[in-house]
């Protein structure tokens, strides 16, 4: 049925949407992280302790957050002959099947249903550890930041 093949279409558009938000969200905190830290190791000359700390902090952060970007997103395509290189991620599973669901004016297959419903468990948890990470380390880089009195604009 028409309305069974929409609906899942939609499902799939919203779950691919909020696995690309995620990836801007994450790619922004890791970008204003390294930030930071480099603006506190040229605080400090690179070489004050706290800019060490900072630095593994921001380290720490952006290995978690590249751990969840290589579950959402294949970083290393770059070209229409990657994808043979590279393993597809999940943004692209989620489009390949919005290919196949609309390929015919028919319901979808429970296979469809199925798959997407695997995608969709792995886009939820992929993003509630991004969240995690966003809540809780984030903060405490924010607060060591803080501590360490890192300034908005450094001049070397």
């Amino acid at each position: 049925d028409l309305a069974d093949q929409f609906a899942l279409l939609i499902r799939i558009r919203d779950t691919l949407g909020e696995v690309n938000r995620g990836v801007n969200r994450l790619r922004s905190a890791r970008s204003q992280i390294e930030t930071v830290a480099g603006r506190a190791a040229g605080a400090a000359g690179g070489a004050g302790e706290k800019a060490k700390e900072i630095a593994a902090a921001a380290r720490t952060i952006s290995d978690k957050l590249t751990t969840v970007e290589d579950v959402l997103i294949q970083v290393k395509s770059k070209s229409g002959q990657d994808p043979l290189n590279y393993p597809i991620r999940l943004d692209n599973k989620l489009a390949a099947l919005a290919m196949v669901a609309a390929s015919a004016d028919a319901r979808p297959t429970d296979q469809s249903v199925a798959l997407y419903e695997e995608l969709a468990a792995t886009a939820r948890a992929e993003l509630a550890k991004l969240g995690a990470i966003l809540e809780k380390d984030v903060a405490a880089f924010n607060a060591l930041v803080r501590d360490a009195g890192v300034p908005a604009v450094v001049i070397k």
